[in-house]
Parts: C-alpha cells; structure tokens; sequence
C-alpha cells in the first residue's frame, strides 16, 4: 500500500529534497571536472586524461619547475569546487533530516512549506555565491539556510509540546 501524500509539507519535501540532489549532482560533476584540471586524480584516472591534461597524481608530483599559472589557477578552482561540496555535506543532510522531523510531527505546514523552499532556495544561490566569489553574499546565504533549519526545528518541537 502506497502512502499518498496530501500534506503540502511533504511534497514540499520531496521536491526540494530532489532539487537539491540535482543541485549536488552538478556540484559533483563540476567538481570532478575541476580535479581534472588540477591533475590532482587518482593515478589510474590518466587513462581518461584529455590530451594537455596535466598528469593525474593526486597533485603530489608537482614542483615549483612545473607550476604553471593555469595549473596554480587550476588548483584553486578544484579547492573552491572542493569546500563547495564539503559545505554542502555539512548543512545539506542534516538540514533535510530537521525538515522531516518537522513535517513528521506535524509542525505548521505553511511554514513548513517556505522555510523549506527558503532553504533551497539559498543553497542552491550559496553555491553560485560561493562559486563567483561573492561576499557577503555567500555569508548572508549560508546563514539564512541556517536560520531556515533552526525556525523549522523548532516549528517541530512545538508542534510536539501542544
């Protein structure tokens, strides 16, 4: 027996929580492009290795002889793309996971609803700060993801008290 979702705090869960899996996926694949680029793969990824690709060597066999601009500049990139990702495994989850607790307990729907669209809405906008340099932005994007988290918690916890 299925479970059919009339709640608009599921759907809303549903679909931002595979909006911000397509947001991880391209993040991934932006990143792995970028490791390319830096030469900083694992050994065996040569064999995939464009030609002009630096050599794949987890970037270990790099000297100052051999650090052109473009493999410095390629190196930051695949370091900005890296903190990307790792930002996102940091606030992502555990985010989802406060949001279905909510929704769960049966916090308020509406609010459900925004502070979870609220959520996606400034990570999915945290990355392109993040990837574009941009600050404040980036700051004042990941604290409103923040702050989305803690009012839905606690739009749970109360529901759950009353």
């Amino acid at each position: 027996m299925a479970l059919i979702a009339t709640n608009a705090a599921i759907k809303t869960f549903s679909t931002c929580s595979t909006a911000l899996f397509i947001k991880m996926f391209a993040t991934l694949t932006i990143q792995g492009g970028k490791a390319f680029n830096a030469g900083v793969r694992p050994p065996e990824d040569n064999k995939f290795n464009p030609e002009g690709m630096p050599k794949q060597n987890y970037g270990l066999a790099a000297t100052e002889d051999n650090m052109t601009p473009e493999l410095m500049k390629a190196r930051e990139e695949d370091y900005r793309w890296k903190r990307i990702v790792q930002n996102d495994l940091e606030n992502i989850p555990i985010g989802l996971a406060v949001f279905l607790g909510s929704v769960l307990v049966g916090g308020h729907e509406t609010t459900n609803v925004v502070l979870m669209s609220a959520f996606t809405a400034a990570r999915i906008s945290h990355t392109f700060a993040y990837a574009n340099q941009m600050q404040p932005h980036r700051a004042i994007l990941w604290t409103t993801g923040q702050l989305c988290v803690l009012a839905s918690g606690l739009n749970g916890f109360i529901s759950f008290l009353i």
